[in-house]
């Protein structure tokens, strides 16, 4: 087990120095993530790289299965789920994502994440089910969950319209920044979302996608596990650039200067 999560890491997934500044290696660290076999090794890619950026976790276990929770001092949550139904075919769902809410909590300390297990069948939401009992149960202060999904390539930001009553905050910061983003509603599938939200949770799902038409944006939403979700359709500078727009978002929210 450990020579196999040291070669994951032979990639370089500290800081790197390029044209005078420090850069996050977001290609090395989405490559290397995307390399694990299975869900047991995705679980433990997460803990390896928390412990390498000194990142303070707690696992939240139910039964064999358990969340990666990230504290932060600040009542704001982004989220992500790491598993997949699909190990060959995960590059956007949800890949991506996992690699975009560690970016932002290493930009942003003050943000608390979230690495959901089991949200995918068969399981359907177990992790996002047991997340809403633990931030109850212990009272954590929670304004909204931001959860991502699909936010590996694309110029249009897309708010499920099933989401709580802050997206409209999230739809009037996109719209307003110089950021060349499309901004939309858009009806999707029942996500970690929807969970939060039947256990009175505000939350937002987020994503990303291409924006031509309507037509090639509900196709593109549906590349999930298929031959097109894979590493060669992702854009890690619409990665970046969506990393450095949350942390000027959620930097404005929480009342912090960046």
């Amino acid at each position: 087990m450990i020579k196999y999560l040291t070669k994951l890491l032979d990639y370089d997934i500290i800081f790197v120095e390029s044209e005078g500044s420090m850069q996050f290696p977001t290609e090395n660290l989405f490559n290397s993530f995307l390399s694990c076999t299975d869900d047991s090794y995705r679980f433990k890619w997460i803990i390896t790289v928390l412990k390498k950026y000194n990142i303070p976790y707690e696992l939240q276990r139910f039964g064999v299965y358990a969340n990666i929770i990230c504290r932060g001092n600040s009542d704001v949550w982004l989220s992500a789920h790491f598993d997949t139904v699909d190990i060959k075919h995960c590059a956007n769902d949800n890949s991506a994502s996992v690699i975009n809410i560690l970016h932002t909590k290493i930009l942003l300390p003050e943000v608390n994440i979230v690495f959901l297990d089991s949200e995918e069948p068969p399981h359907f939401g177990l992790g996002s089910t047991n997340f809403s009992t633990y931030i109850k149960q212990k009272n954590i202060p929670c304004k909204y969950i931001l959860n991502l999904e699909l936010t590996g390539f694309g110029n249009c930001i897309c708010i499920g319209k099933e989401s709580g009553k802050s997206k409209e905050f999230f739809k009037e910061q996109f719209s307003k920044r110089e950021n060349n983003y499309y901004v939309q509603e858009f009806s999707t599938p029942p996500s970690d979302t929807t969970i939060f939200l039947r256990n009175e949770l505000d939350s937002i799902l987020l994503m990303t996608l291409p924006y031509i038409n309507e037509k090639v944006l509900k196709e593109c939403m549906y590349y999930c596990h298929t031959p097109k979700d894979v590493k060669e359709n992702i854009s890690f500078s619409d990665m970046d650039k969506l990393v450095k727009e949350l942390v000027t978002i959620l930097s404005y929210d929480i009342g912090v200067e960046k």
